[in-house]
């Protein structure tokens, strides 16, 4: 394995879903899933286990959701957490923003889509499933408003 790979870890409560997802950053030579959990209170002991680079993290998940993961995960970790999701609810997606997420993917993204938003969030870049931007932009002209 590539030495400098990125190192993730897979956090989602779908086991059909995380499979597939490790088996296809499996093939990105440059990544390297080190670890994975099936709800947030588990991402959580194997993230300060493994000590990732980058966490791809689920949404809505049963014992500790994303968004409280996140801010768990903040207080543990300076790793990468890009957020995946079905849930295009602007609630979800600024409440993981807000938390401390790096981006925001919607699950039907394409397989290269992930990739350059891995790279993105690696890169200290914003890394946002163009189907959620529009979002984020409304979401901070409203608090700029109401200021």
């Amino acid at each position: 394995m590539n030495s400098k790979a990125i190192r993730i870890v897979v956090v989602d409560d779908h086991a059909l879903f995380r499979a597939g997802l490790i088996h296809l950053l499996d093939q990105m030579p440059d990544l390297q899933v080190i670890g994975e959990a099936a709800n947030g209170k588990e991402g959580l002991k194997v993230v300060t286990a493994e000590k990732p680079n980058l966490v791809l993290l689920d949404v809505e998940m049963p014992i500790l959701d994303g968004v409280a993961t996140v801010t768990e995960l903040r207080k543990i970790s300076d790793c990468k957490i890009l957020m995946l999701a079905i849930s295009k609810r602007q609630e979800d997606l600024i409440g993981a923003i807000q938390a401390g997420a790096d981006g925001y993917l919607l699950k039907n993204a394409e397989p290269g889509e992930l990739h350059k938003s891995i790279q993105r969030a690696m890169s200290g870049q914003a890394a946002l499933s163009p189907g959620v931007t529009a979002q984020v932009m409304a979401a901070r002209d409203s608090s700029l408003r109401s200021e």
